[in-house]
């Protein structure tokens, strides 16, 4: 998988094509993507040609970052590539930014998800309910150093 510089195009395709379940990106949230693209703390992943997917940080204050992640269906063909890839670029941008901690959201009707988090080693913190917009209750991970 090669790993390219996110730009805002990423997310308006992958917003417009077939999602993977494994996204931590609510969809209503495609209008912030133009900040993430900003702060340069995000990735795409290409994968012959097709973009697999986008992720990266947002920062809270030093020290402390969200991480999301979206992902196109096309994912699946490579789950542990791109898996791996999600990892190694995440940890090169806490040692970048002098991270203590990174934290994610998921779905809680998606209990797929804590695999993903689990590999990217993170550890749950809790249940979030009805957090999200349509008032889906969310699980909250952490990695923290």
């Amino acid at each position: 998988m090669r790993i390219v510089p996110f730009e805002i195009e990423h997310v308006e395709y992958l917003l417009a094509n077939p999602l993977n379940d494994s996204a931590y990106f609510p969809r209503e949230f495609g209008a912030e993507a133009a900040a993430f693209a900003k702060n340069g703390l995000a990735f795409s992943g290409i994968e012959n040609g097709h973009l697999i997917g986008s992720a990266g940080l947002v920062m809270f204050w030093p020290g402390v970052a969200e991480a999301w992640l979206l992902a196109s269906e096309k994912i699946e063909v490579n789950k542990t590539k791109s898996a791996r890839a999600v990892l190694r670029e995440l940890k090169r941008l806490i040692s970048e930014n002098n991270l203590h901690r990174v934290q994610a959201l998921t779905r809680s009707d998606k209990p797929e998800l804590a695999k993903w988090t689990a590999f990217l080693r993170m550890r749950h913190e809790g249940r979030m309910q009805k957090f999200g917009i349509d008032e889906q209750d969310y699980e909250r991970w952490a990695w923290v150093r």
